[in-house]
């Protein structure tokens, strides 16, 4: 049952080119070029225009209306969400404040859009005190003043501090994807555990769990920093050949007082990272290695009841909380049931013809 070409992939939709559309229109700000795609895409064919509806609705905590106003589009009205995906407890992306401090502008009371966007050349330095937390199954985006957008994973706490010196966040735990703004004149530090990622302009997830640290890169370079030791991780493997740096990649993983860096094909980046768009995706992952991302986000304890079965191997994405589809590609692919025992236990088993 482990064999790599016996995948299932889940139903296909253009649900995922809806989510990231979503996601550049959560950012604000769209290009004229953006725009021009934007509508392209929805001219290709009517359901294009349906699903980006679909994912609008969903995502209706976004600010993202106001860049659809000459598109016509509206959200349909929230539909009841089914038992399973209650389980999952995932299906908008909410924001907690613990703690929130004030967000300041030093030195002026009001500033336009404008200053925002072009950090660089902003007359005046933000000072922010904020903490994120999302609790199982809830995610959220938090953009900051200086153009920075955080986006928090499932069970993440971080605490925001931007000074006039630096902007620094401290990832308590979890995962936060980090699309930093330009600003050469104050860096952009994430702390976690006994750790440092130092950026100036760049696109970078990092996730800590029981102290370990993972830092993948999708654009630009950061200063990976343990004890002094100091590590390039770069989406651009060139720009880690010409380094002094003592490893090359765009992956860097910390456990035991230990740096490794490696390099991944952007695609399997994309994957690990589609958490973003409310999508896990997976390519011929085994079902034990699902199971644990899923587990990630639900309270529900998920058990595998036959060894056998873990290795069975599955193929595609699917919205996060979405159960109902994972029961169904190992119900009509491999004849494996998914039941619901009670709202704290889901077991995964051989079905009766196993």
């Amino acid at each position: 049952m482990n064999n790599d070409d016996n995948l299932i992939p889940f139903p296909e939709s253009v649900e995922l080119e809806a989510c990231h559309w979503v996601a550049k229109l959560d950012r604000g700000n769209l290009s004229d070029e953006e725009k021009k795609g934007l509508s392209n895409w929805l001219d290709k064919d009517p359901m294009m225009r349906r699903a980006l509806a679909e994912q609008i609705g969903d995502w209706s905590e976004m600010d993202v209306l106001s860049e659809l106003s000459h598109l016509n589009i509206s959200p349909p009205r929230q539909s009841l969400v089914e038992r399973l995906n209650n389980l999952v407890g995932w299906h908008r992306p909410v924001i907690y404040l613990a703690g929130v401090g004030a967000i300041a502008l030093v030195g002026l009371l009001a500033l336009d859009t404008s200053t925002y966007s072009t950090p660089e050349s902003a007359a005046v330095a933000t000072v922010v005190d904020l903490g994120i937390t999302t609790a199982v199954g809830e995610q959220a985006s938090e953009a900051m003043p200086d153009g920075s957008v955080l986006h928090v994973n499932t069970t993440s706490v971080a605490e925001v501090s931007y000074s006039e010196e630096e902007r620094r966040v401290e990832l308590k735990t979890g995962e936060v994807f980090f699309d930093v703004a330009p600003d050469s004149s104050r860096p952009f530090v994430v702390y976690a555990g006994e750790t440092s990622v130092r950026a100036i302009g760049t696109a970078f997830a990092v996730h800590l769990i029981d102290g370990a640290v993972e830092v993948s890169v999708t654009e630009g370079t950061v200063e990976f920093n343990f004890a002094g030791t100091k590590h390039l991780v770069s989406a651009d493997p060139l720009t880690n050949e010409n380094s002094n740096s003592t490893a090359q990649g765009n992956v860097a993983f910390y456990s035991e007082e230990r740096i490794t860096v490696d390099t991944q094909p952007l695609d399997v980046l994309s994957r690990r990272l589609a958490w973003q768009t409310g999508m896990l995706e997976f390519k011929g992952d085994p079902l034990s290695q699902i199971v644990e991302e899923v587990s990630r986000y639900t309270e529900a304890e998920i058990e595998i009841l036959d060894e056998d079965i873990r290795d069975v191997r599955l193929g595609g994405y699917f919205r996060i909380g979405d159960l109902e589809s994972l029961a169904s590609a190992l119900d009509l692919g491999f004849d494996i049931q998914l039941e619901i025992v009670s709202d704290d236990l889901i077991q995964i088993s051989r079905g009766s013809e196993g």
